[in-house]
């Protein structure tokens, strides 16, 4: 009695406690069903991601971080000090609160001197810099602004002799050996272009490119070699006065004026005028003949091209702010720069004659003379 009482328990565990045989489901049960877009919706996706990829690109050019070769200008603020008083007559006062005190060149650089004396940094070798801020405003009515530009400007003592810049010059063969004489790495006539076609001389190693003007038909053979570097008269590499190219390029100043990503108006150059081994006298006058031909490049407008000039001695970061009144000179005088002032332009430059010209045409008919004063 007891065994078929506990069999039949067992019997009773393995059996399920309810049928669920009819959660089974068919086979030709559908459990889903796809319905066809409406005409036009995947038209619209579309365009709606193209429109959210351009704001993107928008907002990404707003907040686009300055590039490599703007890095100087981060932090750049245009330099002011309209709200400042004068320099007080006292010998102690804090200089932030007031204006700056205006330097000659030679003033500077004695002052620079004494930062790297034997006793201090030990630096006599130590190189003169200048900074220059631009007004870049090209207009009266501040709508146009003038583009970065660069040159080299000729000056009467150069400054780093051991430096090396190998120069090409096409010109006729009897003016070959006055310009290897001058400075010329490499001078020739009608044979030198023969192995620049050929391809025994490679351009690729020479810095400058120059040409006599008479020669100059001679090169169409090769211009398809020399593209870019094509000797052009506006950027003084095609001349009838090579000892004075040749030493312009080489021993010239090379500078160039860029513009930060931010201000339009705003335009800064930093170059090298001389040494602290040098006099300064001749610093001062490698000064004047940089602003020279920087003044070149000054638009047909009234007020100032050159807002500040300061003068510097790297590793120091200790600077001086130039008088530019003492240098630069305005004779409000109604003429126009000729063109031989504007030859001193970097020969590897491409041209820009296309918008150059169409914004000369609107410029004002009356232009200023600018004139750099001479050292007294």
């Amino acid at each position: 009695m007891a065994l078929r009482f506990c069999g039949g328990l067992v019997f009773n565990a393995t059996k399920p406690l309810f049928d669920c045989s009819w959660m089974v489901v068919p086979n030709n049960l559908n459990l889903q069903k796809r319905f066809a877009a409406r005409k036009g919706y995947r038209q619209k996706a579309l365009q709606l991601q193209k429109k959210r990829k351009i704001e993107k690109l928008a907002n990404e050019k707003e907040t686009k971080k300055p590039s490599k070769t703007n890095a100087s200008f981060t932090n750049v603020t245009v330099t002011e000090e309209r709200n400042k008083p004068e320099i007080p007559t006292d010998d102690i006062f804090i200089e932030e609160e007031f204006k700056y005190k205006k330097y000659s060149i030679v003033e500077a650089v004695d002052n620079h001197r004494e930062f790297h004396h034997p006793t201090v940094f030990n630096n006599p070798y130590a190189d003169v810099k200048v900074s220059i801020e631009f007004d870049m405003t090209k207009n009266p009515k501040g709508t146009k602004f003038l583009k970065s530009f660069q040159g080299i400007a000729a000056i009467p003592h150069p400054i780093n002799q051991e430096l090396k810049k190998d120069i090409l010059v096409f010109c006729n063969s009897n003016k070959v050996q006055e310009a290897v004489e001058s400075g010329a790495t490499t001078a020739g006539a009608t044979s030198l272009v023969n192995k620049v076609k050929d391809g025994d001389v490679q351009i690729s190693i020479y810095e400058f490119i120059l040409c006599e003007k008479d020669f100059f038909p001679e090169l169409t053979l090769i211009r398809n070699i020399l593209k870019t570097r094509m000797p052009r008269a506006k950027a003084g590499t095609l001349t009838d006065d090579l000892p004075s190219a040749i030493h312009r390029f080489k021993h010239g100043i090379q500078y160039s004026c860029t513009k930060p990503l931010s201000l339009e108006n705003f335009g800064r150059m930093e170059c090298i005028i001389g040494n602290l081994a040098m006099e300064s006298n001749k610093i001062e006058e490698n000064f004047i003949h940089l602003l020279k031909d920087v003044m070149n490049h000054k638009p047909k407008r009234d007020g100032d091209f050159i807002k500040w000039i300061w003068c510097t001695s790297p590793p120091s970061n200790e600077k001086f702010s130039i008088d530019v009144t003492k240098y630069v000179k305005d004779d409000n005088l109604k003429s126009k720069s000729t063109e031989s002032n504007r030859n001193f332009k970097d020969s590897n430059k491409d041209d820009e004659d296309g918008d150059d010209e169409d914004d000369d045409d609107d410029d004002e008919k009356a232009g200023e003379k600018i004139t750099v004063a001479e050292k007294v």
